[in-house]
């Protein structure tokens, strides 16, 4: 079976995508240079079609499961409008959290982002709110108990 994205066609998203903002490329920086396990960042092509989708479907209310160093929230920030925002859910163990509350003190977009910290399937049935798109991109393994607990929402 032929492989459905192959480098040929990453080249071609990556050159015909707008380039990313200035404070998402710092995060990144700062996450390949200071962050363990810099290969779970979120790829440019991810963050420009979660904007894409939350500008088409014109989404207010948006959760990030997985926080890590806050790229795809900050993404996902930087598009939800003034009235919008971004809650993001990341175990409070991880150290790769001190740069996403660094650079989410820096961009200027605190009212549209909440940070949570604690265990995601803790954390879900507590946030009393109803979610126009959801990112789970967290813990791998329980990808499908978060999904089971965000449907409701």
């Amino acid at each position: 079976m032929e492989a459905l994205y192959t480098k040929e066609i990453a080249i071609y998203c990556d050159t015909y995508t707008k380039p990313e903002s200035s404070m998402l490329i710092a995060l990144k920086e700062d996450t390949y240079k200071s962050a363990h396990g810099s290969v779970m960042l979120s790829e440019k092509i991810t963050a420009k079609f979660l904007q894409f989708c939350i500008q088409m479907s014109q989404a207010k209310m948006v959760l990030d499961v997985g926080t890590y160093t806050g790229y795809s929230a900050l993404a996902m920030a930087e598009v939800v409008g003034e009235s919008g925002m971004v809650y993001t859910i990341d175990r409070t163990v991880q150290p790769s959290i001190k740069i996403a509350k660094e650079h989410f003190e820096k961009c200027g977009k605190m009212n549209r982002l909440k940070l949570i910290l604690g265990d995601a399937d803790e954390v879900i049935p507590k946030i009393n709110e109803v979610f126009d798109l959801v990112f789970i991109d967290a813990d791998k393994m329980s990808s499908q108990v978060y999904y089971e607990l965000v449907v409701p929402k």
